[in-house]
């Protein structure tokens, strides 16, 4: 078994066990509430654990778009970019859901619309108005994202585009530990905040640092263009140290 396989095999296992942590959480916490025979409880548990996929997901989204050179090493940038492109479906959904459900179930309980609900739940919490903020930032973002790649606007229009996602992580982040059921288990919110720790550092380190040493260090420029045919260029580029 070759090293490139087995590093694959491992990052697998990696996904997994994060998954699976997850949801041993969620089920020795929210999980129970499904047993209670209360739709509004099922709609709850439902809700707390779509709303820990779309902050792992999202998380996984950011890591996925840093240039993290032990992941592109094993992928390659263009299987990564298939791969983020999934991951951000699967986000959208869990975004969508998780909102959805909660209000679905507070309705019930409240014996309101989904509307009513909906204006008691943001009115009620500022935590819960800046997630709610959080799910539209994300849900333009997306939108924004087909109509620039359907557009084929630049790319600097496609990068500051995705700068929101930081923005909506920010916004999210206040409700999850302070309202998220699953997080009264210390050993849960210890790993959360691990995660995001985690997900923080490879931002920073790959995404900000590193880039800013290459700068510097190499002092890149572009040399030269040369037009191969009508719809290629060739960007030639020189520096220093290298």
């Amino acid at each position: 078994m070759n090293s490139l396989l087995v590093k694959k095999i491992a990052i697998y296992l990696f996904f997994i066990l994060n998954l699976a942590v997850i949801f041993y959480f969620w089920g020795l916490g929210s999980g129970t509430l499904l047993f209670s025979g209360s739709t509004a409880d099922a709609l709850i548990s439902f809700s707390r654990l779509t709303g820990l996929l779309a902050a792992f997901f999202v998380l996984l989204q950011v890591v996925l778009i840093v240039r993290v050179p032990w992941l592109e090493s094993v992928f390659g940038l263009d299987k990564l970019s298939v791969i983020h492109h999934w991951n951000g479906l699967f986000s959208l959904i869990f975004i969508l859901a998780h909102p959805v459900l909660i209000i679905f179930a507070s309705s019930i309980f409240l014996q309101q619309t989904f509307f009513g609900a909906l204006k008691f739940i943001t009115s009620s919490s500022d935590e819960l108005l800046s997630a709610l903020v959080a799910v539209i930032v994300f849900v333009a973002m997306v939108a924004l994202s087909l109509i620039i790649i359907k557009k084929r606007l630049k790319y600097e229009v496609w990068y500051f585009t995705h700068l929101f996602t930081y923005l909506a992580i920010i916004l999210a982040f206040g409700h999850q530990l302070e309202l998220g059921g699953d997080f009264v288990n210390q050993h849960f919110a210890a790993y959360w905040h691990v995660l995001y720790i985690l997900t923080i550092g490879h931002l920073i380190l790959f995404r900000l640092a590193r880039p800013w040493r290459n700068f510097f260090r190499f002092r890149f420029k572009v040399l030269r263009l040369e037009q191969e045919t009508e719809e290629a260029v060739s960007i030639y580029i020189t520096g220093k140290n290298f």
